[in-house]
């Protein structure tokens, strides 16, 4: 219904952060057009899931994907997380919308999977990640009482086709990203919102331009003159050698760059008997 009165008045439709297991549209239905009866306009992949995990779905080969996650806070590790590269011919409405319709995206930049609260399976009340196979024999309740939300990724894997992701001739690059406040947070241990971190923060934004540019183009170099010692840490994130304990149940993934975040390992079956 809400499909039908939104192409009443030339509007654009699809599911936002399709695949989190709280109202994702693949928490409910194990196909897009079951959800929607015919084919909607676009899919938000969410936080916690990309094009990679997204293009083992065999009928997701003929959307375009989106990256637009929720904010939930002013705060700029919250805000433009995720974004979409599209080339407008002016910035309009029509614009857009003729661009995603043509499935014209240009690149698509989103948070490393793992670091997403709903990634994996997990505990919602102490956020211990557990085998989705002794979840589900255990009902969904883990042993300190609390409820396990199944993850992102095991959702994919449930409704997959393929092993490995097959992208369709106009699926963009997919740039993986994480808020650049975080890094700085744990290279300084102190909060994110603390003014230690919100001052570093905004002296590379004054000397270096946009977040982004800092994390991705911004040579090292010229990093280091400015904070010697953040510029490690910004090109682990580049050589992808940052230790990640990942999300779930609620609880965003962690980034440490010497693994001693204390792991939080998933239940494995052996356990099922004292879970």
């Amino acid at each position: 219904e809400l499909l039908e009165m939104v192409k009443e008045y030339d509007c654009l439709i699809g599911p936002a952060h399709a695949f989190t297991p709280w109202t994702g549209m693949y928490k409910s239905f194990d196909s897009i057009y079951d959800c929607y009866g015919k084919a909607p306009d676009f899919v938000e992949l969410g936080l916690s899931a990309d094009t990679f995990m997204a293009d083992t779905v065999a009928e997701l080969k003929d959307f375009p994907f989106l990256t637009n996650s929720d904010a939930h806070s002013p705060w700029p590790h919250r805000l433009g997380r995720e974004f979409n590269q599209i080339e407008l011919e002016d910035m309009s409405y029509s614009s857009i919308k003729k661009a995603i319709k043509n499935k014209d995206i240009k690149a698509n930049y989103g948070l490393v999977p793992n670091l997403g609260k709903y990634h994996m399976t997990a505990c919602t009340k102490c956020y211990k990640l557990v085998d989705p196979l002794i979840a589900k024999e255990n009902k969904m309740k883990c042993s300190c009482g609390g409820t396990i939300k199944k993850g992102v990724d095991f959702r994919i894997s449930e409704i997959a086709d393929y092993d490995e992701p097959k992208h369709p001739d106009f699926r963009p690059k997919y740039v993986h990203l994480m808020p650049l406040a975080e890094l700085i947070s744990t290279v300084y241990d102190k909060g994110v919102t603390t003014k230690t971190v919100q001052g570093k923060w905004q002296n590379l934004i004054d000397n270096f331009g946009t977040e982004i540019d800092i994390l991705i183009n911004t040579s090292i170099e010229e990093i280091a003159k400015t904070d010697p010692s953040i510029s490690p840490a910004i090109e682990a994130f580049r050589n992808k050698t940052i230790h990640i304990t990942p999300g779930g149940g609620g609880k965003y993934g962690e980034i440490s760059f010497d693994k001693k975040l204390e792991k939080r390992e998933a239940e494995t079956l052996t356990t099922l008997d004292n879970f």
